[in-house]
């Protein structure tokens, strides 16, 4: 045999002797390293441990659900109110209406002006203040409509004005119209006013069989000037109109228009009534 494989054989017999030495050495040792039985309680600690944990993770989250919901169930037992608070509350907030009411009489009651203007009117309690209405339909005939209304407080008055259009699926021009103009022709003078659409208010009607667009708002000295001229004429159209080119004319009714004029009377009724009392101071 050649020396140098000799060698090899001899050098790689040795190196396996060792490892195999090294091996039965680490093998019979390890019970006194280590013990078994110990490895294994503590791999079962480690195991309880985690379940413990998990358990309480999972405790801790039905109490935290619970405890949320009993909260959510409190908010709602304060926010709504028993049945009897609520008729309590009914009780005083008619209470509160029928004074306001009779403290109307009591200013208002002997003045014809006044008597004569809101024996066909609406008179609506809320809160602190009457509101003036007429008789308005939300579904009337399809057009445009001016529908002026009064707010008294307690001290003063305010106008609003209220531009309502309204359409039927069986009308011919069943469309939105997305206006912003309305003109209006009153014995040949014309008045035009231009609305911000994003206080356009619309909506379709019950299964989309109608549709509407109205502007209302605290009407200014300008708009007042305007709804006189409306109210004083004879004969008077509504013309409201879009930025698409779609528009939709109305001639306003002979009631439509005492309407106007009986709402600006009302507004100017109250406010001189209001300038007088500040005279007198």
């Amino acid at each position: 045999m050649n020396e140098k494989i000799k060698t090899w054989l001899i050098c790689a017999a040795g190196i396996y002797g060792v490892i195999m030495f090294a091996a039965i050495v680490v093998y019979f040792m390890m019970p006194f390293v280590v013990p078994q039985e110990e490895l294994s309680s503590e791999a079962a600690q480690v195991a309880a441990a985690d379940e413990e944990n998990k358990q309480l993770t999972e405790e801790e989250q039905i109490k935290a659900a619970l405890a949320a919901a009993k909260e959510e169930e409190e908010k709602k037992k304060k926010k709504e109110p028993s049945e009897e608070e609520k008729k309590t509350a009914r009780e005083k907030a008619e209470e509160k209406r029928e004074k306001i009411r009779e403290e109307n009489k009591k200013i208002w009651g002997n003045d014809k002006t006044f008597r004569e203007l809101t024996a066909p009117m609406k008179e609506t309690v809320r809160g602190n203040v009457t509101f003036y209405t007429h008789d308005y339909s939300n579904t009337p005939p399809s057009g445009v409509y001016i529908r002026p209304f009064v707010i008294k407080g307690h001290s003063d008055a305010i106008l609003k004005n209220d531009v309502y259009y309204y359409v039927t699926l069986e009308d011919a021009d069943f469309n939105w119209v997305n206006g912003d103009t309305v003109t209006i022709n009153a014995d040949g003078r014309t008045i035009t006013w231009h609305f911000d659409p994003a206080k356009r208010r619309g909506k379709f009607g019950k299964g989309a069989e109608s549709l509407f667009e109205s502007y209302v708002e605290t009407a200014p000295a300008s708009r007042i000037a305007d709804l006189k001229a409306i109210g004083d004429a004879k004969n008077v159209t509504v013309t409201y109109s879009g930025k698409e080119g779609r528009s939709r004319t109305t001639p306003m009714s002979r009631e439509n228009i005492r309407h106007v004029r009986d709402m600006v009377k009302l507004y100017e009724l109250f406010n001189n009534e209001a300038a007088g009392k500040e005279k007198q101071k």
